[in-house]
């Protein structure tokens, strides 16, 4: 749904599958990734927070998380999830070098 940006029927998928299974930090992933693509960057954050919350080694909900608070202009938070995520994933291309990249659009945004 996602793909074909199929916004509603994607969040009623994702709802669904955490009310089936409230512990699968996927599904909260998933609703993440809707909101932030509808630009609803707050309710984004607080999906990847469930997300992370039960699965503090999910190196993808740290990095959006970052990305997500970045465009509320939360600098303190935006930073702190982004260097979680490169701990997590220090191998991975964006997830490993994203506290760098959060900076330079920080920056460029004159959020810092």
């Amino acid at each position: 749904m996602e793909r074909q940006q199929r916004w509603e029927a994607a969040k009623a998928g994702y709802r669904a599958a955490q009310e089936r299974w409230p512990q699968h930090s996927t599904a909260w992933f998933g609703l993440g990734n809707v909101y932030y693509a509808n630009s609803d960057y707050r309710s984004a954050a607080k999906a990847y927070q469930q997300a992370i919350e039960h699965n503090e080694d999910f190196a993808a909900a740290w990095h959006n998380l970052a990305w997500s608070l970045l465009r509320q202009g939360k600098v303190e938070g935006e930073l702190e999830a982004a260097q979680r995520s490169e701990h997590l994933a220090p191998e991975h291309p964006r997830y490993g070098s994203v506290s760098e990249t959060i900076r330079n659009a920080a920056e460029e945004a004159d959020v810092l």
